[in-house]
């Protein structure tokens, strides 16, 4: 049973995988892409956003792989959040390391904050408008 799980997460990583390849050759190819600074993931997300089921409909994904894929951002964010104080010199005694700290822990919670915006936002326009998105969409 363990191993069946395993192969769907390994089948759905690599469905990922090749459209991060494609946002790369993409990169590649095209200045203007390139020009833009934009992530070969972002690209390729984009790609598979136009191309599956729920714009184009031209891709059929599982709906197992649409719940994988929904989980996988809350999972991943974590090493990211985790890591960005890791440059800050605590052995310092000062007044720059409060702030540091502050500046720090209001950035977290502005950015916080307009993401919650932004996500609630865009999923409430999106069902005004008539799109089925999924529930945590945004």
């Amino acid at each position: 049973m363990e191993s069946d799980i395993l192969l769907e997460l390994f089948r759905a990583l690599s469905f990922l995988s090749i459209f991060c390849l494609i946002g790369n050759f993409m990169t590649i190819k095209f200045n203007f892409i390139k020009k833009l600074f934009l992530p070969e993931s972002v690209i390729g997300g984009f790609l598979a956003l136009i191309l599956g089921p729920r714009v184009l409909n031209i891709i059929t994904i599982s709906e197992k792989w649409l719940a994988l894929y929904s989980v996988l951002p809350g999972i991943l964010i974590v090493p990211i959040v985790a890591s960005i104080p890791l440059g800050i010199n605590f052995k310092q005694k000062n007044f720059e390391t409060g702030k540091n700290t502050v500046i720090i822990f209001l950035l977290f919670n502005i950015v916080a904050a307009f993401q919650n915006i932004i996500g609630f936002g865009t999923n409430i326009f999106s069902k005004k408008i008539g799109f089925d998105l999924y529930y945590s969409f945004g």
